[in-house]
């Protein structure tokens, strides 16, 4: 168990050593910040002044970032609410994405890169992570429906939510290594991998989960070559097609530390979760693109996944017809941030 008093000083040590990792110098350009500057580098550092009282301290670690977050309401202890190192919007949300054909997306995307799928009615679009690595949050209107696209690199988390009338940036804070996103009217943070409010005048509210599902470019090519592909015209220079994390990914390491591990997985595989009742259900993607299928039963319902040839899953309730919205998430995040018990499918 991390003993989060002390993180503080894991984080600015690990924001000093992650330079190495990560292509901080273009996230501070645009943040009209330098790399070097030391108002930045030491946000943690006077976190850990021992004279002021702790309250002092975190609020002054919000304020130091540019957040106006009410931190007198929250669901958990702020001293878990860490820094990644930059400031609010120091990594820029989409605001206004523009699209291209999957023809002119071929000229710069690579067939394996891997991005967010999203339909309704005659719309398709596709968000590739070569561009979510450096955003994280593309808010998007598709057919009337008011969505925020969201990625959060250091999870492997991949979640579509009906935003309504709010708009969400990045906040530059994290909890349990996942993405803090804000709302822009209130600057409450939001946790990406619940969709919940958990800092600030809107804490307990939850967004509606929609369905989201990860897939190669190639097999969007294949199957929806009428997609609309999400531009790399974003208004912000950055090296579209690469990814800033190096090998993180593929690697067993986590850049900033957790509460709670449980290594009946790998840190990083990757899983197709439902909501069923008051059950997360998780599906090893690996092992369901083996089978094609997988059928489990859940408080007496059965639930039926299955990976079509491009890689979508879809989970539907046997019983009603109903189709359950999923998202993707690495092993560790579920663990730590869903609570109550977990039903998990593998291949037998």
């Amino acid at each position: 168990m991390i003993n989060f008093k002390n993180t503080s000083i894991v984080v600015g040590a690990l924001f000093l050593g992650l330079s190495s990792y990560l292509a901080w110098d273009q996230y501070f350009q645009d943040a009209q910040i330098s790399s070097t500057d030391p108002s930045v580098i030491e946000v943690d550092e006077d976190r850990l002044n021992p004279s002021a009282p702790v309250e002092e301290e975190l609020e002054m670690a919000f304020s130091r970032t540019g957040l106006r977050t009410n931190t007198a309401i929250s669901s958990i202890p702020l001293a878990e609410v860490l820094s990644g190192g930059l400031p609010k919007d120091g990594i820029p949300a989409i605001l206004e994405p523009t699209f291209v054909t999957v023809e002119e997306a071929s000229e710069w995307l690579d067939d394996e890169g891997l991005g967010i799928i999203y339909s309704k009615g005659d719309t398709t679009r596709f968000y590739p992570y070569a561009i979510l690595y450096w955003h994280e949050i593309t808010n998007d209107t598709v057919e009337g429906r008011n969505i925020a696209v969201t990625f959060c690199p250091l999870c492997g988390s991949a979640l579509i939510f009906d935003r309504g009338e709010d708009v969400f940036g990045v906040s530059g804070k994290l909890w349990e290594s996942n993405l803090l996103m804000y709302d822009h009217e209130t600057e409450t943070l939001w946790s990406q991998i619940l969709g919940e409010a958990m800092v600030g005048d809107r804490t307990g509210e939850t967004l509606e989960i929609l369905d989201a599902n990860v897939i190669r470019f190639a097999d969007l090519k294949s199957t929806y070559p009428q997609a609309d592909v999400q531009s790399k015209d974003t208004g912000y220079s950055r090296r579209y097609g690469d990814s800033p994390y190096g090998n993180y990914e593929t690697n067993n390491e986590l850049y900033f530390p957790i509460s709670e591990e449980d290594d009946a997985f790998q840190k990083k595989e990757l899983f197709h979760i439902v909501y069923v009742d008051d059950l997360s259900v998780g599906f090893l993607r690996s092992d369901l693109a083996e089978v094609g299928a997988a059928e489990v039963e859940v408080n007496g319902r059965m639930i039926r996944a299955e990976m079509s040839e491009e890689g979508q899953i879809t989970v539907t309730d046997m019983g009603s017809g109903e189709q359950l919205p999923g998202f993707v998430t690495m092993w560790f995040s579920w663990v730590t941030h869903i609570e109550g018990e977990r039903l998990v499918w593998v291949k037998s």
